[in-house]
C-alpha cells in the first residue's frame, strides 16, 4: 500500500474526508492550513473547504478515475514539497511562535495558620526567605511579541501536638516571552518528507 503526500479540503459539510486518508498512527493529517483563494478574485473555495491541508493520503499515487473533489493534488518530490509550503507561507507571512523562558524567582512563606487569615493583612507573624536566588536569561534570536508572568504557590502544613498549624508557602515565579521568528519552509518539508519515507519503508 502507498501513501502518497496529498493535498485536500474538508468535506462540504466540514467533515475530515476519512476515506482518503491514510489514518496511521506514525502519520500526519491537518498540516500547513492554508486559505489557497487567490486575493481579489471571487473565491473558488468557501465555508469549511476555504483552507487547504496536507496529509497521508491512501493508495496509488495517480487513478485513471481521477481525484475526488477533496483532493486537491499529490505532491510526489521533496522540491515540490517545499515548494508549495514555502508558496503558502510567504503568502500567509507565517512566522514561528515559541515560548521561551527568561525569568524564575522562588520565595517561601512561613507561619501559624493563623497568621494567613484575612484578619492579617499586615503578614504579622510570617516569615518570607528566598529559596534560590531570581533567575533570568536571555530569550534569543527573535522578535518579543509577549511576555506573561505567572506565580504558582505549593502549600504544606504541620500540626502540634497541642493542635497548632503551621503553614509553609512556596511560590515559584515564571517569566516567559513569546518569540517571533521567520518560518523555516526547508525544515517543515523535511521532516513531512522524513514521515513520508518512514511510513512507505522507504
Amino acid at each position: 500500500m502507498t501513501y502518497p503526500i496529498i493535498q485536500y479540503r474538508l468535506t462540504q459539510g466540514g467533515r475530515i474526508p476519512e476515506e482518503v486518508l491514510a489514518g496511521i498512527e506514525t502519520g500526519f493529517s491537518g498540516e500547513c492550513g492554508a486559505n489557497t483563494n487567490k486575493a481579489g478574485c471571487i473565491p473558488k473555495w468557501i465555508g469549511s473547504q476555504k483552507n487547504q491541508y496536507l496529509g497521508l493520503g491512501i493508495g496509488t499515487e495517480s487513478n485513471i478515475q481521477g481525484l475526488p473533489e477533496v483532493v486537491c493534488g499529490v505532491l510526489t518530490t521533496k522540491s515540490t514539497l517545499q515548494s508549495y509550503i514555502t508558496e503558502i507561507a510567504t503568502a500567509g507571512s507565517w512566522v514561528t511562535l515559541t515560548n521561551v523562558t527568561t525569568g524564575i524567582s522562588t520565595y517561601k512563606e512561613v507561619g501559624l495558620a493563623t497568621c494567613f487569615d484575612g484578619d492579617n493583612p499586615s503578614g504579622a507573624g510570617i516569615t518570607t526567605t528566598t529559596i534560590t536566588p531570581p533567575w533570568s536569561g536571555s530569550a534569543g534570536a527573535g522578535t518579543t511579541v509577549g511576555v506573561t508572568t505567572g506565580t504558582n504557590m505549593v502549600q504544606t502544613s504541620t500540626t502540634d501536638g497541642e493542635g497548632v498549624s503551621t503553614y509553609t508557602r512556596t511560590y515559584t515565579s515564571t517569566t516567559v516571552d513569546e518569540m517571533s521568528n521567520p518560518y523555516d519552509p526547508a525544515a517543515k518539508a523535511t521532516e513531512l518528507w522524513d514521515i513520508y519515507e518512514a511510513v512507505n519503508g522507504l
